[in-house]
């Protein structure tokens, strides 16, 4: 990990990390709660371009009781979002949001600088939104510091994107919870996500996305009870930093998108051997759903790492 830098909230700041484009200064942002892809104020970010799709920060989220959250400087915690590249224009309309005037006493929000990383360890200086003295008195953490993921857990309905193991039934069953997932919408499509064995364990490679201009996943979605997502919290280690759970926007056989829950990594490694048996509940649950030509790059993927006992 890199050292954060982080520096009074009642400080102004200044970029060394920011360039200009067509005569623009740009400027980079972390966003983490309604700026996000699929969220409410997104569209305030329709012309700036994305870095990180996958990021985090130091700093836990707090949920304001206002229908948004407000981030705090945290050394042990970690908050997920997005960074984006801006121009002074949209950084003045993130301003009048966030209710930040630069000098001014009592900000809703403080424009504050801090080093955000991604799915690769890279990083970048950006600015964030800070809560400011009127939010100090929120007090509800929000969970694995994902708002895209709190707010998606009060739904009544729930999409689970499975890219793994878990598109093949076996092991429900050996659990005991195959009546959970017995409604399989079908098909999805994640787009600029890329499949890896890249979660190291005792037990060979796991299945992984990381974020990835350009490639696909292809996986199978369930319409899932809230029981089913405790069991998946359990069977993919949420509670012990193995995965963690991400809202991601795929797209369906008539190219309409939804909304799923699903779980990356939360630490990289190098690809490695998947064991013989998890590769085959890969491919038995991908028979019949996902295309040829999508099981054929994994068959070669997997081809090209080989497999362990």
């Amino acid at each position: 990990m890199y050292l954060v830098r982080l520096f009074p909230v009642s400080s102004i700041y200044y970029f060394a990390d920011t360039k200009r484009i067509r005569g623009k200064h740009m400027i980079h942002v972390f966003v983490y709660g309604t700026l996000m892809q699929g969220e409410r104020n997104h569209h305030l970010l329709k012309s700036a371009t994305c870095v990180y799709r996958e990021a985090y920060v130091f700093g836990k989220l707090l949920d304001t009781g206002f229908g948004y959250p407000a981030w705090v400087y945290d050394k042990d915690t970690f908050t997920y979002g997005e960074v984006y590249e801006v121009d002074s224009s949209i950084l003045k309309e993130l301003d009048q949001l966030e209710d930040y005037r630069e000098g001014r006493d009592h900000n809703l929000f403080e424009r504050i600088k801090i080093t955000a990383y991604n799915d690769r360890d890279d990083h970048i200086d950006c600015y964030i939104y800070a809560a400011g003295e009127r939010l100090m008195n929120s007090t509800i953490e929000i969970p694995h510091g994902n708002w895209s993921v709190y707010k998606y857990l009060q739904k009544s309905t729930y999409y689970y994107f499975a890219y793994g193991s878990c598109m093949d039934h076996e092991r429900f069953k050996e659990h005991g919870v195959d009546a959970y997932f017995q409604s399989i919408i079908g098909k999805g499509i994640l787009r600029d996500y890329g499949f890896r064995f890249s979660r190291e364990s005792l037990d060979g490679g796991k299945a992984d996305i990381i974020s990835s201009p350009k490639e696909i996943v292809e996986g199978v979605i369930y319409n899932v009870p809230k029981e089913a997502l405790d069991y998946l919290y359990k069977r993919e280690g949420v509670f012990f930093q193995s995965y963690r759970p991400i809202v991601v926007e795929v797209t369906l056989k008539d190219e309409k998108r939804l909304r799923v829950i699903t779980f990356t990594g939360v630490e990289k490694s190098q690809e490695t051997p998947p064991t013989k048996h998890y590769a085959e509940e890969i491919f038995r649950g991908a028979s019949n759903i996902l295309s040829d030509t999508y099981r054929q790059k994994l068959q070669e993927r997997i081809d090209r790492l080989g497999t362990s006992n």
